[in-house]
């Protein structure tokens, strides 16, 4: 499977928190979603590059809970960055 989160999870966009499959249905056009620079350690709206809306039964999800309390359900080859070590890792450890 691909590297995929669920299609209900809201992100922060440059116009508010959104559903990612929302901004899927509508192309992904004219929105930048939140993206963290881990070399200037800070958060950027950025352009999304590509989405898709293909996976199988077969893909395995998993749910991470940040400290905030927000939950992620995303695919275990999705990486996640960690800060605290400065790399990206996989939900598959």
């Amino acid at each position: 499977g691909e590297n995929c989160v669920d299609k209900n999870t809201i992100i922060e966009t440059d116009n508010g928190k959104k559903a990612i499959g929302e901004l899927c249905e509508n192309g992904g056009k004219d929105i930048k979603v939140a993206s963290y620079n881990e070399f200037e350690n800070k958060i950027e709206f950025k352009e999304i590059l590509k989405y898709h809306d293909n996976l199988s039964d077969q893909d395995e999800w998993y749910e991470i809970e940040l400290e905030d309390g927000t939950t992620l359900r995303l695919t275990g080859n999705h990486r996640v960055y960690l800060p605290e070590k400065h790399c990206y890792r996989k939900e598959q450890l």
